[in-house]
């Protein structure tokens, strides 16, 4: 079985930090981070790119700033002098989740357990039946860890893809306590999709639901 490195980061970083990671960052970064009119949105971002950049430079044995990204028809990054490096990016809640994997393409999703208004509307319109009724048939205090498990494990899945969220209610998943099933898939691709337990990473991370796919083939 495949597997690949994780790291949980901690949004919540200091004033130095935040300047150090600042210049850490290329133009188009900077620019994105200036285009986010919310401020705790602007450092998240700042938090999370510079701690991706220097993860990411302890596999490629060059600085932080010297890494170039590139990015797929739905956004997601790949680095364009180290393209057998696969890597991916989540974040939720003021926390970020990263993997890294040297052999396999990989994505991950991370959410904060919340209440969502009209949640169960939500998994009909974006859900398979299957998917639904399995919500449904909880208790309504378990209904949104529940709907988060699915939901990461469909965006981890369709980012590993590098595909958008819009073919998010043609992926097919079942869910039981201890593993992920694929009934139906948007790709021929294979992949294994693994929901884990984010406390491993951080005894802070109660609440939070996290998945991570992994190509096989």
């Amino acid at each position: 079985m495949l597997s690949c490195d994780r790291y949980w980061i901690d949004l919540g970083i200091d004033v130095q930090t935040r300047a150090d990671y600042y210049r850490l960052l290329s133009p188009d970064e900077c620019d994105r981070a200036a285009r986010l009119l919310n401020l705790q949105h602007q450092n998240d971002f700042i938090a999370a790119r510079g701690g991706l950049r220097s993860t990411l430079a302890e596999y490629t044995n060059c600085s932080p700033q010297a890494l170039r990204f590139e990015y797929g028809n739905y956004g997601k990054p790949r680095l364009a002098d180290y393209p057998n490096l696969h890597f991916n990016l989540a974040h939720s809640n003021g926390r970020a989740l990263i993997v890294v994997s040297e052999r396999a393409v990989v994505g991950v999703d991370l959410e904060k357990v919340r209440s969502v208004p009209k949640l169960l509307a939500l998994a009909k319109r974006f859900f398979k039946p299957s998917e639904y009724e399995a919500i449904v048939a909880l208790p309504e205090s378990l209904q949104p860890k529940q709907f988060f498990a699915y939901w990461t494990c469909k965006e981890a899945y369709l980012k590993a893809v590098g595909i958008g969220l819009s073919q998010i209610s043609n992926l097919e998943l079942h869910l039981d306590e201890s593993s992920v099933t694929v009934v139906k898939s948007p790709c021929d691709r294979i992949f294994s999709l693994t929901r884990f337990d984010l406390t491993c990473l951080d005894s802070t991370a109660i609440g939070f639901v996290g998945a991570v796919a992994i190509e096989l083939a």
